[in-house]
């Protein structure tokens, strides 16, 4: 829009014009038709009207920049874009608007120019180096190790030959499985299954890929009792099958030789199966460790669970397609939930059980659902970043920094959904008036530091389970796994080699009870018996008696 005043302020013509190149030769034309041009007044010169002030100048007019309205004053005076066109007309000519538009070209635009491209260039690779960083805390601890130590430009010219490599790979496993399409009748039929199933064409090719890329074919309709058939894309390697999830189980791993009793580690809330990495080495020798991932947590599928016996399900579910009949359980917070539950509702599947901070009760039912109303409000973020101060010791947190940044990138990456569902589950478990039904030898382990679940919830828990027995971690909070992993791993050795029920027919299931070597675990101390004859133990295990209970009429 163009208004051309007089030099008295006398509005001449008012018209509109393109932004482009033939409008702005249209709108000097129309504009000199009414006398001499001598100044221009032009609103955005360093933006977006950028081109027009070079072509004005170019014409040896005097531009001068002028500032946009302000919108509140705008709306006082209801203008419109010819009043806008006027009122810039008379900045100029009333000396309001003095301020030169630059012309946009010589050594000052150049400085300029290349100003603005480093900032940019700088601002891009310091995100692209964080992001970078971000995404090692969570890689494998293998790799992690491997990439800590570069520096920056090292590191970027290790993952990308990481990427040239893995592009070269995809492409030869997209060959591979198209081949296999088209002439391998388990590969089709597996094909079609999974289509009907409801998965996307692209799905079930990645599935494919994953299936070639560890030197296997696909599942047929038909296994052993042992296969794994939770759709499981899995090696043929006696360490780290990953599985594929379906909505009624859960995302799985596996570690330690096939023919060992099965050992299931849960996970507390907010974090992955990889909480474990530091125990799996040392229970993979003796036992066939499985750890799963909650819904929506660690890429898991989001399928919301918000009770506790529905995990619990799933759970078994997912040990049913296994071919797993009878197994023992460790579970840190609402991993140890879950063991409970499974405990008391299938007693005769669970051969031995470690709660990890747990409690009969976590805190008040308002607690969890004032958590999730956070969540829904602000995202997981204020979770996240608070998440090391209820997990670790501010002695560890500080002198861990990589660990304090897993876990909060562990939080933020978990699903909103599935962490409000895992609240309401929370909020719902209370299991205090049946704790005298678990029946299976337990380990209640907590930190000497935790201020979630403390020493008082253990206390309740080995006081109501009739064979539990209580360990405390010096120097761990809530997730003592991490904190304290030599001290929770001994701990975990010496309880499952030693507490594993035999199943009513041994036989028939194949789980059997090892002996593995002593280990010095740190315990507490035992408390004093009240019989003077009952000589004291030496060993460091306290079992607590169950309480006298009086009978019912």
């Amino acid at each position: 829009m163009a208004s051309a005043l007089s030099v008295m302020g006398a509005v001449l013509a008012t018209a509109e014009f393109p932004g482009i190149a033939a409008g702005y030769r249209a709108l000097l034309k129309w504009a000199r038709k009414s006398g001499t041009v001598r100044r221009a007044g032009v609103e955005g010169t360093g933006s977006y009207e950028a081109s027009l002030s070079r072509y004005l100048l170019a014409q040896g007019i005097d531009v001068i920049d002028v500032n946009r309205m302000d919108r509140a004053d705008r709306g006082r005076r209801c203008t419109s874009d010819p009043l806008d066109a006027q009122n810039a007309a008379r900045a100029v000519l009333s000396g309001r608007a003095c301020a030169r538009a630059k012309a946009g070209d010589g050594p000052v635009q150049i400085a300029r120019m290349y100003k603005l491209t480093k900032a940019s260039a700088v601002k891009a690779r310091t995100q692209a180096i964080n992001r970078l960083k971000a995404v090692l805390i969570t890689a494998d601890p293998a790799l992690r190790e491997e990439l800590a130590p570069l520096g920056n430009a090292e590191l970027f010219r290790t993952c990308a030959r990481f990427a040239d490599e893995n592009s070269q790979a995809n492409a030869a496993l997209h060959r591979t499985v198209f081949t296999r399409l088209r002439g391998d009748p388990r590969t089709q039929d597996y094909y079609e299954r999974r289509i009907k199933e409801g998965k996307t064409r692209r799905e079930v090719v990645r599935c494919l890929k994953r299936y070639a890329a560890r030197g296997g074919l696909p599942p047929g309709r038909t296994a052993t009792a042992r296969t794994p058939l939770i759709g499981a894309v899995v090696t043929d390697e006696r360490v780290g099958r990953v599985s594929e999830t379906p909505k009624n189980t859960l995302q799985y791993r596996f570690d330690g030789p096939e023919d060992a009793p099965v050992l299931v580690l849960g996970p507390s809330l907010g974090t992955t199966w990889h909480m474990w990495d530091r125990q799996v080495p040392e229970l993979s020798k003796n036992w066939r460790v499985i750890r799963f991932d909650m819904p929506g947590h660690g890429g898991a599928p989001a399928h919301p669970v918000d009770s506790v016996g529905e995990l619990a399900r799933r759970v078994l579910a997912t040990l049913d397609e296994l071919g797993v009949q009878r197994f023992g359980f460790a579970g840190c917070a609402l991993g140890g939930a879950i063991g409970a539950e499974l405990a008391l509702r299938n007693p005769h599947r669970v051969a031995s059980l470690a709660l990890i901070a747990t409690s009969p009760r976590f805190g008040t039912a308002d607690e969890f659902r004032q958590r999730g109303v956070i969540v829904r409000t602000n995202g997981l973020d204020p979770i996240a970043r608070s998440s090391p101060e209820r997990w670790f010791t501010p002695g560890f947190a500080a002198a861990q920094p990589a660990i304090t940044d897993w876990a909060v990138q562990m939080v933020r990456t978990t699903d909103p959904g599935c962490y409000i569902a895992a609240c309401e589950a929370l909020a719902a478990f209370d299991i205090r008036a049946e704790l005298a039904s678990i029946g299976v030898p337990t380990l209640v382990l907590v930190g000497s530091e935790d201020q979630v679940t403390g020493q008082g919830e253990a206390r309740t828990l080995v006081a109501g389970i009739p064979d539990a027995r209580l360990a405390v971690v010096p120097g761990a909070s809530h997730l003592a796994p991490v904190e304290q992993p030599a001290a929770v791993t001994d701990l975990l050795v010496r309880h499952f080699s030693s507490a594993w029920q035999a199943a009513p027919d041994t036989h028939a299931t194949g789980q059997h009870a090892i002996t593995a070597p002593p280990v010095k675990p740190v315990l507490a101390p035992p408390r004093p018996r009240p019989s003077p004859r009952s000589p004291r133990s030496s060993s460091r295990w306290r079992r607590t008696p169950a309480p006298t209970r009086t009978p019912r009429a």
